[in-house]
This record gives C-alpha cells, sequence and structure tokens, in this order.
C-alpha cells in the first residue's frame, strides 16, 4: 500500500498550452458525452430490505433525536421536517443498506445517528437559505486561499473536491472541520442526475504564495484527522466514489499510516496514492497543475460567490420537483436532479397501499387493546372480589339496612306483643326466640339472616305481616279460623339452627359475590325501584288488614275463658 517514499515517482508531463481553457469558478455540468456506470440490479431480498426501512422512516409519528446518540430516551427528539424527508431519498437509503452490509436494523440505526449529527451540526435544513446553523459566511474566511475548490468531473461525472492542505491560512479548529462539512454539502449539490457519489483529490504540496500560519501545518493533528474520517465515513457513507492522494512528504506519509487503520476496508478500495490524477480524470476536466488543460486561477472575490449562487439553483431545483413528486421519502435523487417530467423510478403505488393497511391494523389493535383494558377496569369495578373496597362498601350497606329494618320493625313488634300474647300464638314463639336462631327477612329478592332475640320477634311480626299481604276479607276469616286450630292442637315451629355473627356475614359475603358475579347489578337497582314502589301499596293495605285482624283478635279475646286469660298472664310475667 505504501510502496512510494516521499513523493517520489511521479513523472511531470509537458502540456500544449494552446489546449488550455483560462477558467475562474466552477463547471456547472459534465459534458454531455459522459457514460455514468448504471446502477446495480437489487436481488429480491434487497429490495424487500429497502421498502421495510422505506417503511419505517415513513410511519408519520415518527421521531428523531436531536443529536448524535445511539440512545436517547432521556434526549430530546422531533418529528422528520421536509427538508429531512427530501433528504431521505431513494439512494440515499440504499447507500446505508450497502455501507451496513444489507442489514436493517443497522441501516435504521445509522440514519437515525445521521439524522441526529445533522441537526446537531447545523446542516439539516439543505442549506442557509432554509435555516442551516453553518453558512458560508460562518466558514467563508476559511476558503480566502482556496485550499478547497469545487472543480470539474471526473471519468465517471463525479464532481471533484479539491482539498489543498498546502494552502491553510488559519489555526487548527472546530470551524476547520464546518468549513470541509460545508463544502462537502457543496459538491453533493453539483451532482448530476444518476450520480451520487464525489471524488476527493487531496494535494499536499507546499504553496509559497500563501503565508505560513506560526504553530500550524499543512498536517492536521491525528484527533481532527479522526474526526474528519468519522464524518465520511459514518455520516456520508457511500458518498466517496473515489480518493486520490498526491504530493505526498514523509510528513504525510506517517499521517496517513497513523490514519489507516481507522479506515473501513469499503473506503481503502477507493483510495490512490500517487497515482496519475490524468488517469481517472478527462483533461478537460483537470487542473494543469495535475497534468489537465484548466488553467484555473483561485480568486477568492469571484469563486465564492459564483460557486454559492450555482450550488443554491441547484438546491432550488431539486428540492421544487420534490414538491412536485409528492414531497415524500423515498423519491429517487436521479428524478429530483433530472429535468425530465416523467419519473425513472416512481414510488410503487401497492407499497403505499400496503403502508397504510399496515398503519391501519396498528390503530385497530391499540383501539382493541385500549377497550379491553377500559373493559377489565370496569369489571374489577363492578366485581367485588377484584375489588376489595366495594366489597367492604356493599357488605357493610347490606348489614346497615338490615339494622335498619329491624329498628323499624322492632317499634311495630313492642305495640302488638300484648295482643299477641293474649291469643296464646306468640307463647311458642318467644320462648323459641330465647335461644339465637336464623330467620330469612324478605325484602324484594334479597334475603337477610338474623340472629339476636329481638330480631327473631321482629321476624315474626314480619312473617305475620307477609301472611296477611293480598289476601281478601274472606281469607283473613279463614286464616283466624287457621290460627286457633294451631293454637288447640300445639303445633310448633320447628327450631331454627343457630349460627355466629362470622357465619352470618360469611353468607352475606357469598351472596353478593353470587349476585355481582352473574352480573345482576343492574336487575337488583331496577327490582329494588319495583319493590319501594310496591311496598308502599303493600304497606296502606297491611296497615289495613291489620287493623280488621286485631278486631278480630279482640273480640277472640273476650270470649276467652279466664284460666286462659291467668295462664297469658304468668307467662307475661315470668318472661319480664
Amino acid at each position: 500500500m505504501f510502496r512510494k517514499l516521499v513523493g517520489g515517482g511521479k513523472k511531470e508531463e509537458k502540456i500544449d498550452s494552446s489546449k488550455l481553457i483560462k477558467i475562474e469558478i466552477p463547471l456547472n455540468d459534465p459534458p454531455k458525452d459522459f457514460k455514468i456506470p448504471p446502477e446495480k440490479e437489487l436481488t429480491d431480498d434487497q429490495k424487500q430490505m429497502y421498502e421495510n426501512v422505506l417503511a419505517h422512516f415513513s410511519t408519520p409519528d415518527l421521531e428523531i433525536p436531536t443529536e448524535e446518540k445511539k440512545h436517547a430516551e432521556n434526549g430530546k427528539s422531533s418529528p422528520l421536517t421536509v427538508y429531512e424527508k427530501a433528504w431521505l431519498s431513494r439512494e440515499c437509503i440504499l447507500r446505508y443498506l450497502r455501507a451496513t452490509k444489507w442489514k436493517e436494523n443497522d441501516c435504521i440505526d445509522r440514519i437515525n445517528l445521521s439524522l441526529g449529527w445533522r441537526r446537531q451540526f447545523g446542516i439539516s435544513n439543505l442549506g442557509e437559505e432554509n435555516g442551516d446553523k453553518v453558512t458560508a459566511k460562518s466558514v467563508e474566511i476559511e476558503n480566502e486561499t482556496g485550499k478547497q475548490v469545487v472543480l470539474g468531473y471526473e471519468n465517471d461525472a463525479r464532481p471533484i473536491l479539491y482539498l489543498k492542505p498546502g494552502r491553510q491560512n488559519t489555526k487548527t479548529s472546530h470551524r476547520q472541520v464546518e468549513h470541509l462539512v460545508f463544502m462537502l454539502e457543496r459538491v453533493i449539490d453539483f451532482m448530476p442526475p444518476g450520480q451520487d457519489s464525489l471524488a476527493l483529490l487531496i494535494d499536499f504540496k507546499d504553496y509559497p504564495d500563501v503565508p505560513k500560519v506560526q504553530g500550524n501545518s499543512a498536517i492536521p493533528p491525528l484527533g481532527v484527522g479522526k474526526e474528519v474520517l468519522n464524518i465520511l465515513q459514518n455520516h456520508y457513507p457511500e458518498r466517496l466514489g473515489k480518493g486520490l492522494v498526491t504530493n505526498i512528504p514523509w510528513l504525510a506519509w506517517t499521517f496517513l499510516k497513523l490514519i489507516y487503520p481507522f479506515i473501513d476496508s469499503m473506503t481503502r478500495e477507493k483510495l490512490g496514492f500517487d497515482e496519475p490524477l490524468v488517469n481517472f480524470v478527462p483533461k478537460e476536466q483537470l487542473d494543469k497543475l495535475y497534468g489537465g488543460y484548466l488553467d484555473f486561477t483561485y480568486k477568492h472575490e469571484t469563486y465564492w460567490p459564483t460557486m454559492l449562487k450555482m450550488a443554491k439553483v441547484k438546491r432550488e431545483h431539486y428540492f421544487a420537483r420534490f414538491e412536485k413528486f409528492g414531497g415524500t421519502i423515498g423519491l429517487s435523487e436521479y428524478d429530483l436532479r433530472g429535468t425530465s417530467d416523467k419519473q425513472k423510478y416512481p414510488l410503487k403505488k401497492a407499497s403505499t397501499k400496503e403502508k397504510a393497511k399496515e398503519k391501519n391494523k396498528d390503530k385497530v389493535k391499540s383501539v382493541e387493546a385500549s377497550i379491553e383494558e377500559t373493559k377489565s377496569q370496569l369489571a374489577s369495578e363492578a366485581r367485588p372480589e377484584l375489588n376489595g373496597t366495594s366489597k367492604e362498601l356493599k357488605e357493610s350497606n347490606s348489614i346497615i339496612k338490615s339494622e335498619n329494618i329491624a329498628k323499624k320493625s322492632s317499634n311495630d313488634s313492642s305495640k302488638s306483643k300484648t295482643i299477641k300474647s293474649k291469643n296464646g300464638f306468640e307463647e311458642e314463639n318467644e320462648q323459641q326466640s330465647e335461644e339465637t336462631s336464623k330467620f330469612k327477612l324478605k325484602s324484594g329478592t334479597e334475603e337477610t339472616k338474623v340472629t339476636t332475640k329481638e330480631d327473631t320477634k321482629i321476624i315474626d311480626k314480619k312473617v305475620v305481616k307477609t301472611s296477611i299481604k293480598g289476601e281478601s276479607k274472606d281469607d283473613s276469616k279463614h286464616k283466624s279460623k287457621r290460627e286457633s286450630k294451631l293454637e288447640s292442637k300445639n303445633v310448633s315451629k320447628p327450631e331454627p339452627k343457630h349460627e355466629s355473627k362470622h357465619d352470618l356475614k360469611h353468607d352475606l359475603k357469598h351472596k353478593i359475590v353470587k349476585e355481582s358475579k352473574n352480573g345482576s347489578k343492574h336487575d337488583s337497582r331496577h327490582s329494588s325501584k319495583q319493590k319501594s314502589s310496591n311496598d308502599s301499596k303493600d304497606e296502606i293495605k297491611k296497615k289495613q288488614k291489620d287493623d280488621k285482624h286485631k278486631d278480630n283478635l279482640k273480640e277472640k279475646s273476650k270470649e276467652k275463658p279466664k284460666n286462659m286469660i291467668s295462664k297469658d298472664s304468668k307467662a307475661e310475667s315470668k318472661k319480664k
């Protein structure tokens, strides 16, 4: 690789002065007879990879980091701008795929990094007229001696950027790197349709007409060399079509040997050292210093504004056609730099439909997921076994309701005690109530269990009332006869089973859980409304029937023998 020593082996060639072409500005376009090598046809797998990467960056809600970071979880990000979409052309994606050896994820990561770097560096808007921070004015001082020049095209119509470290006029600084990036962007503006790479010509020749800067040399520091190499390889992949290095002094060879290990294998293949430049560039496109016919003299006041104007016109043409063809990611640079109204690489309509379908599927999935979440939340709120707080509230409410009912009915039972004790019907029930027993208090569809002595009396009262409910006058007469028969036969109710308060609460919980599982929340509300209305009507009927029943009981009590009354009074006294 480094066979040659200090710039030896190169023969100077005599040039016919009659063929020289005087020029002070860049060449606008390559000759028409230049043939650009055709693009290699993609395989089916490569086409699919390209479509996948294109689909990723076409996502509407995609956000890109504002800095060059591999993991920007905590960093700032924002959607792609219209200028970044114009930069993300078909050829741009293919360049990154080739640089990553056709690995989709690596390609996406590299493009993300480059987008972040371009934002951070200040060149993401395709020109200072669109908002780039690196401007012609900010780097103009670096180019006053013509140390970087865009001039001519090589054999494959790649525009040539001359780098002349021997014309260095400033001290080492970050501005020098900004100047290099600015000129790289300008040489890209000069690319013709179908060509997406450039030629780099580095001349280490020392120029006596440029005054030397104290403490500076034509050879950049190793740190600056690494930074420039990182920019070229990572953020301008596959942009270098040919790199030619000439007039290499021994110090430059040392620098190249140090920097060479950092150059990737693909870039190494494109480099040439101290080779005749006429082998790669037509003489009509090459500076006379290197054996060409271009008699170029750099005059800053002439070259610099003209170059900027020509580049701006080309950028405006590029962006106008970008908007004309839809202003979307994946448009071809061939069509954007060309002049034909017909696109050579139109976007596939089928692929856009498939993308729309995929987006709709994703939206449907997200909506379904949100629906499932709301369902589960509602279910957890509705089902007390999943929500402890609602369970406790229901449990406490049911207990409070049963206690309120018990208090109301206890007042009624105390009034009717004397009447029930006279007819002897209540005597057996009072004996049964001395032990804690379980009764079902029917209130609509729910049945509440009660265990205290007082509650059993209340339930007896309720049982009497419910038995009277809905009966006619004749039915009440028949019932009184039945009761008297029961008294004579001394028929007693079966003794209820004893239960503790813990069992009672457990039963209540079990019933509440059972009702909530069956989804009877709505039904219970509806039925409770009906019950309340029916109960109000039934209570009026009950009072009327109770009054009649009391009158009947009073008449019977008058007819009872005295010994029966004495027995009743004894039982009552015992109870007291």
